[in-house]
């Protein structure tokens, strides 16, 4: 995909741009979002977890890797950008990824923290 995007001569870099990587990520969601359909009435009864797997990153990780920054956060969709946050994490856990499942788990963490101790004062209050 980099290739037919950028030419053949171009060679993907070992960290790459992150404009480059949103223009992938989007065209990568676009495209699916025409195709999904007629993917999925093909070969949606198959069981072959490669299928599975590809499946759910292109419904799931691919629009929560371009969604979690760019809109939620700035949007001020609080719940919305922690339940990416959530995606992210079982993403990163699912493949035994350790580095990345560290943040989004503290963050998940510091979340429910602050939330109870909000509830807590309320109840003070009231």
């Amino acid at each position: 995909m980099f290739h037919s995007v950028f030419g053949t001569r171009k060679v993907l870099a070992k960290k790459p741009k992150s404009w480059r990587i949103n223009l992938l990520l989007e065209l990568l969601h676009k495209g699916w979002q025409i195709i999904r359909i007629q993917i999925i009435d093909k070969f949606g009864n198959t069981k072959d977890p490669e299928f599975r797997i590809l499946i759910d990153l292109l419904d799931n990780t691919t629009p929560a890797a371009l969604d979690i920054y760019a809109i939620l956060f700035h949007s001020g969709t609080f719940n919305e950008y922690v339940e990416t946050i959530f995606r992210i994490w079982t993403f990163a856990l699912r493949w035994n990824r350790k580095n990345y499942n560290k943040t989004p788990l503290a963050f998940l963490f510091d979340t429910c923290q602050m939330t109870k101790n909000r509830q807590k004062k309320m109840a003070r209050i009231a």
